[in-house]
């Protein structure tokens, strides 16, 4: 589907139709830019990234967990299988729906700490390095204020060893951060 916005000012974009209230995700580039495959699911969308300047590429996967820990588990061994595809140089950037321990988490009841578990044997077992980023430490907020208020870190962007090889002076900085 092609989708043009006056506000977002890009020219090229894919977009995953959301299902009913949930999800739809959209990638947005400009001619600076030259992707060869480009191909999504419900819930990521994976672009290759001509790096003319490298003489190379590499895979930025974009992508939205679901909220359901038993799905997200499923879509951690998705990936698994499709890094395969990728090669050495990936990174994975969006909403994680989760958090590595209760120090990404402000307000509500602590977590057991083995809920952590799946998400971070994911990042391990990938090899993956938080490359951290610029903005407000909170990422999602459930809006409330005062006592009820909960605000946690669920995006971010993990890129596989050699993507953070190649790029090492690459930052992630979030604009909608939750103040």
């Amino acid at each position: 589907m092609l989708f043009r916005s006056k506000r977002v000012k890009m020219e090229n974009s894919y977009v995953v139709n959301s299902k009913g209230k949930a999800g739809g995700l959209a990638l947005f580039w400009n001619e600076e830019v030259t992707l060869g495959n480009v191909y999504g699911t419900d819930w990521y969308i994976a672009a290759e990234v001509v790096d003319e300047n490298n003489n190379d590429h590499w895979w930025m996967v974009g992508i939205y967990a679901s909220t359901e820990e038993s799905i997200r588990k499923q879509q951690w061994k998705e990936i698994e299988e499709k890094k395969r595809e990728w090669g050495d140089k990936w990174i994975l950037v969006g909403d994680f729906n989760d958090i590595c321990s209760n120090g990404e988490k402000w307000g509500g009841r602590e977590r057991a700490e083995g809920s952590f578990r799946e998400f971070n044997r994911f990042i391990s077992d990938n090899e993956l390095v938080d490359i951290g980023y610029e903005g407000a430490p909170w990422t999602w907020s459930n809006t409330w204020e005062g006592q009820g208020a909960i605000k946690e870190r669920l995006d971010r962007c993990l890129g596989s060893v050699g993507w953070v090889q190649q790029y090492e002076k690459a930052i992630c900085e979030d604009r909608k951060s939750v103040v």
